[in-house]
């Protein structure tokens, strides 16, 4: 009943499909019905370019498992973000790391590179220093990170970030 109306992105441009029907009496006295409906496709990007900086603690503290667990959690991201279903969002996401002990590093600025910032998450190395000092990743990615801006990027233009912070407990410095 009534006539299809199909809907994207707001665009009322999209024409209605067609449709045909036939309908085949069978000697058995069933129907047969076929239906063919031919439209026009609608493609539709709903991905977005966005920055995810991750602030991780690099503390003695985090040795053994809960390094290996993070070192992990930061590839799983990556991927799930970056690859697989998901690949076209590669180039669309700029990706920055920080470490903290006492102190910060950005150990990576902005790049929109999944492979390479890949193997600088997994390559990173726990700080010597000791003491666990979440000002100092918190600063570290406030002024060595988030106050640059990834390429093409302004500050009245700026793509959403994201800050994903990875400690293991309570801070015992500031």
């Amino acid at each position: 009943k009534g006539e299809p109306s199909p809907s994207g992105a707001g665009d009322d441009t999209i024409p209605s499909p067609t449709t045909t029907k036939k309908v085949d009496r069978n000697s058995d006295g069933t129907y047969t019905v076929q239906i063919d409906v031919t439209g026009a496709t609608v493609t539709e990007d709903n991905s977005h370019y966005v920055n995810v900086l991750i602030i991780l603690d690099a503390t003695v503290s985090m040795r053994g498992a809960k390094w290996t667990n993070a070192k992990a959690a930061m590839n799983t991201l990556i991927e799930t973000l970056s690859e697989g279903d998901n690949v076209a969002n590669a180039g669309k996401i700029d990706y920055s790391l920080v470490t903290f002990g006492r102190s910060a590093t950005v150990v990576q600025n902005w790049t929109k590179d999944n492979e390479a910032f890949k193997t600088t998450c997994a390559g990173v190395d726990m700080v010597s220093t000791s003491g666990t000092n979440w000002e100092a990743g918190m600063r570290g990615g406030l002024y060595g990170v988030l106050n640059s801006y990834p390429e093409g990027e302004t500050a009245d233009k700026h793509d959403p970030t994201y800050v994903i912070f990875l400690t293991d407990g309570d801070p015992n410095t500031w």
